[in-house]
């Protein structure tokens, strides 16, 4: 497939998603709407007066038809205007822009461990099929598979830093007396090594052990198991069969051969699995106390403060759709034979 093919493909692509935008961000301003209870009576208090809450409504906009408060919100989007968050005192735009690279750092890094790591035993196991290495790695996948992620994060938290005190307290991205490093990207993992501060560094990538261990032994638990079944398809193919006749290196059947034909169906799952991770950061971010928007949406709803949840929502529809775009791309790299029409 030529390249300007896969632009145009990548084009038309982009056009069919803003009808599914739009149509997604209607929903989302339904849905917050029907979010129960009274933002001005949270943010004045329950006894205020009538008078009060009615001003207090005045100047939120609340007190306008609801078409018209859809039709404000458009307009304040297309100006990058995500509204002002009541409960933190400021505009939401400032509060992403502190909360959302803690989010990004959490679920990049997952990603960049869980999926070699879900490959790696996959293709091990099958290659190593009916030993007792491939039963140890199939009982985990199991176990991932089964174990809620909330109740593993306490549990992780409870042994190794209650009883074993091996990691960094469950209490954000620093400790209380760490100071972060100089703001270029935001993800403390890339300023501190931009900075030159090693030290840091490494109080950095404690704090980030549990979770990011926590949200690792869940996602990668159901890419070890489907790489497990795809290889094993392929290793029982006639073209494998062959490879070996010819004496070629098993590692070379598995990694050149085997392991790429069976990728679709496995990028197909991490790309999945990477959608989940947008919600599964939610509940890591309450367990360990992480300053991450998920976080943010979710104390912003408990006290009707709206705007914070419209925004995060807005964010997450719009990175699963860059998701599911990135993994069809993806098939033309793993597979030259698919075309585009």
């Amino acid at each position: 497939m030529s390249l300007i093919a896969l632009i145009a493909y990548i084009g038309r692509r982009l056009l069919w998603t803003l009808p599914t935008f739009l149509g997604a961000m209607v929903v989302i301003f339904i849905l917050t709407q029907a979010v129960p209870g009274d933002a001005a009576m949270a943010r004045v208090g329950q006894y205020a007066t009538p008078d009060t809450i009615a001003a207090v409504k005045r100047e939120m906009g609340i007190d306008r038809p609801v078409l018209e408060q859809f039709v404000t919100w458009i307009r304040h989007l297309g100006e990058l205007n995500f509204g002002f968050s009541w409960k933190t005192g400021n505009p939401v735009a400032v509060d992403l822009a502190d909360r959302l690279p803690a989010t990004l750092e959490l679920a990049l890094l997952t990603l960049l461990v869980a999926v070699p790591i879900g490959i790696g035993l996959g293709v091990l196991a099958a290659w190593r099929r009916g030993s007792w290495l491939d039963r140890v790695i199939q009982g985990y996948a199991v176990l991932g598979l089964g174990v809620p992620l909330f109740w593993f994060s306490l549990m992780a938290v409870y042994l190794f830093y209650f009883l074993l005190g091996w990691v960094s307290a469950p209490a954000g991205r620093l400790g209380i007396r760490d100071a972060p490093p100089p703001p270029v990207t935001g993800l403390y993992t890339v300023d501190a090594l931009l900075a030159g501060n090693f030290d840091l560094l490494g109080v950095v990538l404690g704090h980030l052990i549990l979770p990011v261990g926590s949200l690792v032994f869940i996602i990668a638990a159901p890419i070890v198991r489907m790489t497990y079944s795809c290889m094993n398809a392929e290793l029982a193919t006639d073209y494998v069969r062959a490879a070996v006749a010819a004496g070629i290196h098993e590692r070379a059947i598995l990694t050149k051969y085997a392991l790429k034909n069976a990728m679709i169906p496995i990028v197909t799952l991490v790309g999945s699995m990477a959608r989940y991770l947008l919600a599964a950061t939610v509940l890591a971010e309450i367990v360990f106390s992480w300053p991450g928007i998920g976080r943010y949406a979710i104390e912003s709803t408990l006290v009707a403060d709206l705007a914070p949840l419209q925004a995060v929502v807005l964010i997450v529809t719009a990175a699963t759709l860059l998701v599911n775009l990135l993994v069809d791309v993806s098939y033309y790299w793993f597979d030259p034979r698919i075309k585009v029409s």
